[in-house]
C-alpha cells in the first residue's frame, strides 16, 4: 500500500502503510468486498434466579452477566458466565445447608447485550417501580478474566470499600506471590501509577463505570449503585484500548485454557470476590455503604471541573460557583453527620437500622434529574444522572455538555440551567441523609 508508515506493525516481512491506494504494480487494482447480512427478528430471554432473603426479602442485591457473544466469546462474556453459574451453585448449596441471606439475592443471565444492552435494560424498564423502591446494589460480571495481571474495579464511589475490603479476603491466584498475598495487595502494587509510586492509596479512587455493559439500566435509569470488576493484563506496559482479541473469532476455549488462565485459578479468584461482595451486601445487618466516600467524590469532581478551561469561561461570563460549592459543602457535612449517627445507632431497634439502610441504598436516586441532561443531537440517549454519564468521563457531564452547544445564546441558557440543576440536586441529595424527621 501507499501512504504513511503505520504507527503499529505486525510481524510479516512487509511494509505496513495506511494508504490510500496501492504501490506498483498494483496501482490500478481495486478491492471488492461483498457483505451479505440477513435481517430477521428473534426471541431473546433473561433467565433469573432468586434466593429469598430471610429478614428483608423486599430488599434486593442483584448480580448479572450477559450470555450472548460475538463469536465464541471465551473472554466476553463466557468467563463471566462461568463465574455467575458457579456463584449460583455455591449460594444454592448454602441454602440447602440451611443458610439464607438477610436480603434477597437476584441472579440475572441477560440476553442480547451485544445488540444494545437489550435484556438488562428491558428488565430495568419493565420492573422499574420494584427496583427503584427495593434494589440496594447491582454487581456486574461481564468479562471476568481478560488477563492474569491485576483485578480492575469500577463502580459507584460509595461501594468502593465493599469491593476493596472484599479483595483483602481473596488470595491472589498468581504463582508469583506467596499464599498470603491477596488481590488487594496486588492491586496496591500494580494499580498505583508508575509515576505516582509514593501514593499507595491512589488506586482506592476507583473510576465510575461508563455505558458499555449491563449496569447501564441500573445506574443511569434507576439510580442503583453498582460494582463491576474483571482481571486484566498490564495496561501500563501493553496499552491497548482493550484486550487485542476483543470480539474476534480467536476468543476460544483454548485461548483461555492454555494462554490466559491455565487451571482457571483467576476465574476462581474473581468468583470469590464477587461472592464475598454478595455476602456482605446481602447479609450484613448494617449495609457496608460509605456515604462520606460519595461526598469526597463530588468534591474531587468539583476540583477537577474548576481546573478545566471551560470553568474559567463560565466565570468570565458572569456565573458564580459559590452556590454549587456551598451545596457540596452541605452534602459533605450531611454525610459526615450521617456516619456519626451510624456509629451510635441502637442495633436493637430494628426499624432504626432499616431506616438508615434505606437512606444509604436510595442515595443514588437523589442524583437523577427528571428532565435529563442536555444532548448535542437527538441520536444521543437521554441521560438523567447529574454526576455520571455513560459516554462522558468529564466531571459534571450536564454542565460540560452545555458548554459544547454551538449556538452561543442556547449555550449560556443551558449553562445557567445546568448550574442551577446541579446545585439544587446536590443540595436535595444532602437532605436525604438528614434524620428523617429533621430535614
Amino acid at each position: 500500500m501507499e501512504g504513511e508508515q503505520a504507527p503499529r506493525t505486525g510481524t510479516l516481512d512487509i511494509e505496513y502503510r495506511t494508504g490510500p491506494g496501492f504501490k506498483a504494480p498494483y496501482k490500478d487494482h481495486r478491492v471488492r468486498i461483498v457483505i451479505n447480512s440477513n435481517t430477521s427478528q428473534h426471541w431473546t430471554y433473561n433467565v433469573m434466579g432468586y434466593l429469598n432473603g430471610e429478614f428483608e426479602p423486599d430488599r434486593y442485591i442483584l448480580i448479572g452477566n450477559h450470555r450472548d457473544a460475538w463469536g465464541l466469546g471465551s473472554v466476553d462474556p463466557t468467563s463471566g458466565t462461568a463465574c455467575l453459574l458457579e456463584l449460583s451453585r455455591v449460594f444454592g448449596k448454602l441454602k440447602q445447608e440451611g443458610w439464607r441471606p438477610r436480603r434477597t439475592i437476584i441472579f440475572g443471565s441477560w440476553g442480547a447485550e451485544e445488540f444494545g444492552l437489550i435484556g438488562s435494560v428491558e428488565y430495568t424498564e419493565e420492573f422499574y417501580m420494584n427496583l427503584v423502591e427495593r434494589a440496594v446494589a447491582y454487581l456486574n460480571i461481564d468479562i471476568a478474566v481478560a488477563g492474569s495481571y491485576v483485578l480492575r474495579v469500577s463502580g459507584s464511589p460509595h461501594l468502593a470499600n465493599v469491593a476493596l475490603d472484599s479483595a483483602k479476603t481473596v488470595r491472589d491466584p498468581s504463582a508469583a506471590f506467596d499464599d498470603k498475598t491477596t488481590l488487594y495487595n496486588t492491586m496496591n502494587v500494580r494499580l498505583t501509577s508508575p509515576g505516582n509510586n509514593s501514593n499507595k492509596n491512589s488506586f482506592r479512587e476507583i473510576p465510575m463505570v461508563l455505558g458499555g455493559s449491563d449496569y447501564y439500566g441500573f445506574v443511569f435509569g434507576v439510580g442503583v449503585p453498582t460494582i463491576s470488576a474483571f482481571y486484566s493484563y498490564n495496561f501500563y506496559d501493553h496499552w491497548r484500548s482493550f484486550y487485542p482479541l476483543y470480539h474476534t473469532s480467536y476468543e476460544t476455549f483454548r485461548l483461555m485454557d492454555e494462554l490466559i488462565d491455565p487451571g482457571f485459578k483467576t476465574h476462581q479468584a474473581v468468583a470469590q470476590i464477587f461472592g464475598e461482595m454478595l455476602r456482605r451486601l446481602g447479609d450484613e445487618y448494617i449495609l457496608p455503604i460509605d456515604v462520606v466516600a460519595y461526598a469526597d467524590y463530588i468534591q474531587r469532581q468539583f476540583d477537577d471541573f474548576k481546573s478545566l478551561n471551560i470553568s474559567k469561561e463560565i466565570t468570565n461570563h458572569g456565573f458564580s460557583f459559590d452556590y454549587l460549592e456551598g451545596a457540596i459543602t452541605n452534602f459533605s457535612i450531611a454525610a459526615s453527620n450521617f456516619n456519626d449517627r451510624l456509629k451510635h445507632i441502637d442495633k436493637e431497634r430494628v426499624l432504626d437500622v432499616r431506616k438508615v439502610n434505606d437512606q444509604m441504598a436510595l442515595l443514588d436516586r437523589a442524583f437523577l434529574d427528571r428532565e435529563g441532561l442536555p444532548r448535542l443531537n437527538l441520536q444521543q440517549r437521554i441521560q438523567r444522572h447529574v454526576l455520571f454519564a455513560p459516554t462522558n468521563e468529564h466531571p459534571f457531564p450536564g454542565l460540560y455538555t452545555a458548554m459544547k452547544i454551538e449556538d452561543e445564546e442556547l449555550r449560556w441558557q443551558s449553562v445557567d440551567k445546568q448550574l442551577s440543576v446541579l446545585t439544587f440536586t446536590i443540595e436535595s441529595a444532602a437532605s436525604t441523609l438528614l434524620d428523617v424527621v429533621s430535614w
